[in-house]
């Protein structure tokens, strides 16, 4: 019976959950290399998440082509796959995203966790963000 009780903690333990994940990235414009182009900078702390061992984390990042509509808007080119090293300095880290190197005025991101074990996945909500 207590072996029972004890499996869900278990297996729950080895997943990062949507919300663990949302509450522990987060993203704001800062000075780029071009003074009139902010970049978008992405940090995230995600060495509180146990068994990470059995996780494949990822920042997935889609340049819009319009800007106006937020998550909803036009999709410009192909998504991008950026992963989270999942090392003790991978999972405390940042990532620079700049108007340069997506082509683009606007873009949506979320974060994706694999469970290595089961292949399942866990994703975020996409945000929506933008260099002007």
């Amino acid at each position: 019976m207590l072996l029972f009780l004890l499996l869900p903690l278990c297996i729950y333990s080895q997943t990062a959950t949507n919300s663990t994940l949302a509450d522990n990235i987060s993203s704001k414009l800062t000075d780029g290399a071009n003074p009139n182009i902010p970049d978008i900078l992405l940090e995230w702390d995600y060495s509180q998440i146990t068994n990470t061992e059995n996780l494949s984390f990822y920042i997935e990042v889609q340049p819009m082509g319009t800007c106006w509509e937020g998550v909803n808007g036009k999709l410009r080119s192909e998504k991008k796959t950026y992963q989270i090293e999942n090392t003790v300095i991978g999972l405390k880290n940042e990532l620079r995203l700049t108007l340069s190197a997506l082509d683009c005025k606007c873009l949506k991101w979320r974060v994706k966790a694999i469970n290595n074990q089961t292949e399942s996945e866990t994703y975020t909500d996409w945000v929506f963000a933008s260099f002007m």
